[in-house]
Formats: C-alpha cells, structure tokens, sequence
C-alpha cells in the first residue's frame, strides 16, 4: 500500500488530537506576543547556578573514570608541546579546555609512559589528587553553559520565555547530563556544540546570508572539534531537515543554488579554520612518509603516479591529522568493541543498545513529554516557516537512528546530544498542556506532575548520576550494562573510605579503571587472580564480576588489570568468567552502583 501523502499524514495526526483531547490542537501564541518579564532570566541563571553546584558537588565524590586521564595527556601533549600524537580518535577541542587548568596550575606530565600514566601523573601530581582532578573537570563545565545557551535560545525562539525556562529546568534536571558534565571527557562537550550546530542550521535555513553562514561554520567546526561523530550526526540531521523541507515546499527548496553554494562555501571555510585552530595551527603530514600500502597496491603500475601520491600525503597541511583519526576511528567501529549488554557480552555491538538505554536511564516523566511535544510539534509540518518548530525533534530521533548502525556499544553518552533536542521539546509540551483550554485542570495536573516526577528522579539520583537507571532497571542496572554507563572506575575513592571506616585490614581487589591502585588510599592489597577462589575481603567492580571466558588481560604500571574479550569471541564456545565463583557468596555491601564487596570464609 501506497504511503498517504504528507498533507494526509498530519491530516490523520490532527485527527487522532481531536479525538484524544475532544478538539483540534490549539494553535500557540507567537512568541513575540509574550511580555518579556525579566524574573524569566533570574530564574534561568538560578537554574544554571543550582546545576553547577550539584556539578561541582561531585568532583571529591568521584575517583577518575576510566577515560579521563587519557584526554587529559592528549591535552596537556598538545599545549606542551603542540603536538597531537597520543592518541587520535579524538579531536582536540575537549581535551583541551579539560587539559588547561592543569596547565595553568604548571602541572607537568611524567618524562614517559603511555596515555594512562602521563595522565595518572599529571593527577597525582603533588600529592593532592582531588585539587588536580578538579580543575581537570572544571574544563567540562563551558560546554555545559553552552548546551544550555542552547537549549534556552531555541526553546525562547519555538515557545516563549515560559518554555525556554521550562526547557532549560527538564535539560539541568537530567542525571546523563549532570554525569557527564562533570566528567574530563569528550562527551558533554560534543553534546553542546552538535546541538549548537544543528540550531544554526535550522537558523540558516530559514534565512540564509553572511552572518548565519559564518555562525554555521564556527558552530559546525567546534562540533567536529569536539567529537568525530559529529561528522555523522550533523550530515544525517541536515539531510533530514532539507528533505523535510522540499516535501512540504518551503522556501529553501526555490532558493538559487549559486546563491546556496556560496553561503556554504563560507561556512566550510569558517569550519575548516576552527577545526585547524582546535590543533593550535599545528601543519602534520595527511598519512607520513612512505611506505603506504594501499596506495602502493593502487599504483603499482604506474611508478610515476605512486611517487606524486606519496609526496601528497606526506605534504605538510592544516589539520593534517584528521585523515588519520578518522581511519583510525574507522577501524575501532568495525572491529568492535569489548560490551556487555542484556546479559550478553559481544564484540560487534547490538544495534537496539541505544533505544534501549535511552529507555532505561532517562526519567520516564522526561520521555512521555518528549513523545509528546514531538507529536504536538508534528501537527504544525504543514505549515511555511516551522523550520526550527519541527527540527529538535526530528533530529533528535535522527541522531538516535544513525547510532543505530554502530559497533561500538558501550555507552548511552555517545548520542548525549539527543538529551538538549528532547528538553527543548518537552518543554514545549509542558507549556502547551499548561495553557490547553480543554480539560485544562487536568493538562495541568498532567504538566505539574511529570516536572515533578524528573525533579524526584534527578534529587534521588545524587550523587550517583552516571550510575542512573529509571525505575524500570533499578534493581540490578548491572544486568543490562557494566560499562560507562554504571561501572567507569568512579567509585574507588569510595571504596577506601568504606574499608577504612570498616577497618578492613586487606583486600583483595579486581577493579575496572585506570585509576592508581598504589595511590588510592586503599589497605594493603592484592589483585584477584582468574579462576583462583580467594577468601577473606574481596572488592570486584561489576564489570569484571560479569566478565566471561575466554579473555584477554592486559596490564600495566600502576593500574589494575584491564580484562576483555578476544576479537573472535563471538564465534567461540563461552564459559564461565574468571570471577564467576564469587557470584556464589551473597556482596555485604555496594559500593555506590558499581563495586561489590565480599567477606569470604576461608576453605575449599
């Protein structure tokens, strides 16, 4: 059957309000016609302030997470020494605003090591390991006030004041964005700057020109700054919205393409030029000096044509590292990653992971008002000029398709840009059932009680946000994943203060992170070793507590063992892991969401 036209769609989408609420939608008041009350703006910088204190709050409360001293060493390399060779699946920007307040406090890495150890240096610099960690952190915090600029200024331009304040509450509400903006990583910070693009874009398209063209390709160029996956997110956005607007005629679909073209070429520039900014101006080689084998295979007949090519990829260019770092990443996706998820540990991924962990650890009240105010904003597709009306949630549900077709499943914080698109939609859901003139007690019964109900989640969850799950997980969250989202190596800190309260004299420990295992305070202690039964007090992080058989064991100076699964994992008969033994003993306590700890009677 033939799918009904577009008109006939939204046609059947009124339908179907009219026959739930007894009416047609209401059309909303324009914006403009609201009087600007100026407690709106005190409300909103109280909001922000409130926020950044439960942040901030959590900074001593939290050991490093497992990523965080390797973007602070790639930070710190690039200011030191303007050089970006550590590590390159990652662009610069974050790592460095996370690496800058080490740097001005004139921290300096180890001599040597790998990626951990300069950053675990770094850290422990001094022996004042928290301070440090802090102003690491801190570093996060600008493009935290960016996603909520954001998510503030689109909500203002789609609804007013009222839903721009009610919007920026939801998004500060959120435990995946309070966690992660709290965190030395990449995360918050792609988050922000996909968002701040794709308003831009939206702002773009319905008035193109010079001004809006150089904000699209600054905005464009700090998301990309930020993390690769904007060069995934930001195509597949844009696409959508262009196809959106040629299906229903708006104006964009008649404009000039010389006209179009040019504006985009400035945009490329400006994005280009900040991308290369990113890398501090630095000039590196495409891919280095020869050999390059796939070129070689391509060119081997043509010795002359080879010897160009070579001499091109070892030129000296702006940003130069970005081929490399996008091959690099390539490879990562395709290969996989170590995940556990359901229950069920895979190197290739799942490709349902990250509707179902938006599912799991996002408020419930938050998501029905996200369907919500998508399918209100959906009724107004057909009208001329409702680019930006209609766009949050559609990229929103973009981002979250495109993630569908990655291998790499070990976080929801990789798609954390839908959670600023979803608060701008929900507040203007809220907003719509608070003015609704039909049942209206009972729409604003409906609004009050879900603000309340993420209220309540958000309170509950603190301080333990990057360990959230709604309560349709709560119980065991470490039956559905063990990874970044609820087991980082966050919670070390905690354990020893819980062994020293408790006087625990030894341990016995198999932790996940990159944490120093020398420097955390902890009783004297030794590393679990696979298969082997220990007796006495035992702490094991839940990650390795579900790790199966056969793995892989990686390990270096100063930090714990680092378990996996081996590439052919997937095709290889499973067995027990080398701690499944200590699933037998009931834990005496949880430390935070993430590790558990065993008092264990000696004997066989």
């Amino acid at each position: 059957m033939a799918a009904p036209p577009p008109g006939e769609a939204f046609s059947l989408m009124e339908a179907l309000a009219k026959a739930v609420l007894g009416r047609t939608c209401p059309e909303p008041p324009a914006p403009s016609a609201r009087p600007r009350r100026p407690w709106y703006g005190i409300a909103a910088v109280l909001i922000v302030c409130i926020a950044v204190a439960r942040i901030v709050s959590t900074y001593a409360e939290f050991t490093a997470t497992f990523d965080e001293p390797f973007h602070i060493a790639c930070g710190m390399q690039l200011l030191r020494q303007g050089i970006y060779t550590i590590e390159l699946q990652h662009p610069p920007l974050a790592r460095l605003l996370v690496a800058l307040g080490p740097y001005a406090a004139g921290l300096q890495p180890p001599a040597a090591g790998d990626a951990v150890q300069l950053g675990n240096g770094i850290l422990y610099a001094g022996g004042r390991y928290e301070r440090n960690l802090m102003l690491a952190r801190l570093g996060t915090l600008p493009f935290f006030l960016l996603a909520c600029a954001v998510v503030w200024f689109w909500s203002h331009r789609l609804g007013g004041q009222r839903a721009a304040l009610v919007s920026l509450l939801l998004f500060s509400l959120l435990p995946p964005v309070l966690a992660h903006a709290a965190l030395a990583t990449t995360d918050m910070a792609c988050a922000a700057t996909v968002c701040l693009a794709l308003f831009c874009f939206a702002l773009w398209l319905e008035k193109p020109g010079l001004r809006r063209s150089l904000a699209l390709g600054v905005a464009t160029g700090l998301a990309v700054a930020s993390k690769f996956s904007a060069l995934v997110f930001l195509p597949a956005c844009a696409g959508a919205l262009l196809l959106l607007q040629f299906a229903f005629g708006h104006a964009f679909a008649r404009r000039r393409f010389a006209e179009t073209a040019r504006n985009l070429a400035i945009a490329s520039l400006a994005a280009y030029f900040v991308i290369w900014a990113s890398y501090l101006f630095s000039m590196q080689p495409i891919l280095g000096p020869p050999p390059h084998p796939a070129m070689d295979r391509l060119f081997h007949g043509v010795p002359a044509v080879k010897s160009v090519v070579n001499a091109l990829l070892d030129m000296r260019v702006p940003a130069g590292q970005l081929p490399r770092s996008l091959m690099e990443l390539a490879a990562h996706n395709n290969g996989g990653h170590t995940a556990f998820f359901l229950g069920e540990w895979r190197k290739s991924g799942w490709w349902y992971f990250f509707p179902v962990m938006l599912l799991l650890k996002t408020p419930l009240p938050f998501l029905l008002l996200s369907f919500a105010g998508a399918f209100l904003l959906g009724l107004q597709l057909r009208k001329r000029g409702v680019c930006l009306a209609t766009a949050a949630g559609l990229f929103a549900f973009v981002i979250l398709t495109t993630a569908l077709f990655s291998r790499i499943s070990i976080g929801l914080r990789h798609i954390l840009a839908v959670y600023p698109l979803l608060a701008i939609v929900s507040g203007y859901a809220v907003c719509w059932l608070w003015r609704c003139n039909v049942r209206r007690g009972a729409c604003r019964v409906l609004a009050a009680a879900a603000v309340l109900g993420v209220v309540a989640s958000s309170v509950l969850a603190h301080p333990n946000y990057l360990a959230y799950f709604n309560i349709l997980a709560s119980r065991q969250p470490e039956r559905v994943e063990v990874d970044s989202d609820l087991d980082w190596g966050q919670d070390l800190g905690r354990l020893s203060k819980w062994l020293r309260a408790h006087n625990v004299r030894e341990v016995s420990i198999a932790y996940f992170g990159t944490a120093d295992l020398a420097n955390a305070g902890l009783p004297p202690f030794h590393e679990l070793q696979p298969y082997l039964k220990t007796g006495g007090w035992v702490a094991i992080s839940a990650y390795d507590r579900a790790m199966p058989s056969p793995f892989t064991v990686t390990r270096g100076p100063g930090r714990a063992a680092y378990y996996a699964i081996p590439g052919n994992f997937d095709v290889t008969p499973h067995t027990q892991g080398p701690f499944a033994w200590i699933t037998n003993y009931p834990p005496v306590a949880k430390i935070g969401s993430s590790i558990f700890v065993y008092n264990i009677a000696p004997g066989p």
